[in-house]
């Protein structure tokens, strides 16, 4: 079976199905690809750098979130803004660079976690999630505070985390895990 084959935007920061990343994009390999990808209307790939720059060679995590532009237009400053949505997570198969140094991958895409609820006594991670989106005013889709995934994955976003713990929040297969992988940072916060 063949893989897809999609563009990849290396980046500082961790993307999770179903959250927002704000972009400003002024690098013509990125201007191109989000241009390419508003005509054709497909996606691309979001992976956390772990060694390099955004602006030169990078070294990522081989897993990453499919990303699905949802707004865009040219700023103050004269970039272009581009508001994406992650989509669904995958595992990066090889890697490529084109002329341009757009780096382009093979991906295998990860099935979506069944809804599972969020066990009674993380209860306190809820209500901590419900008071972090109402003071960052933060555009979240659907709120479903009873579904363990996508809790875990608003907390992973939310909380003050390294971009390592981030990304292992990415990782975990199970949303039981997840959510137990950021308690730490719940209780520091109250939760």
């Amino acid at each position: 079976m063949n893989e897809p084959v999609i563009p990849l935007f290396p980046l500082k920061t961790v993307l999770y199905p179903e959250g927002t990343l704000p972009l400003r994009v002024f690098e013509p390999r990125y201007l191109d690809m989000i241009s390419h990808c508003l005509r054709t209307e497909t996606e691309f790939g979001v992976l956390a750098i772990y060694g390099g720059s955004e602006t030169s060679e990078a070294t990522t995590y081989r897993v990453g979130t499919t990303a699905q532009i949802i707004d865009w237009g040219q700023g103050a400053d004269g970039l272009l803004h581009i508001v994406a949505s992650g989509v669904r997570r995958f595992q990066l198969t090889s890697v490529g660079t084109r002329d341009d140094g757009l780096y382009t991958g093979s991906i295998e895409s990860w099935l979506s976690e069944d809804t599972v609820p969020v066990p009674e006594e993380r209860a306190g991670a809820v209500a901590l999630l419900k008071r972090l989106i109402a003071s960052t005013h933060r555009e979240t889709g659907e709120l479903r505070y009873d579904d363990a995934s996508w809790v875990g994955f608003r907390l992973a976003e939310l909380l003050p985390l390294k971009i390592s713990e981030r990304q292992y929040c990415l990782e975990l297969t199970d949303a039981l895990e997840r959510i137990e992988a950021v308690q730490p940072a719940v209780s520091k916060l109250g939760g």
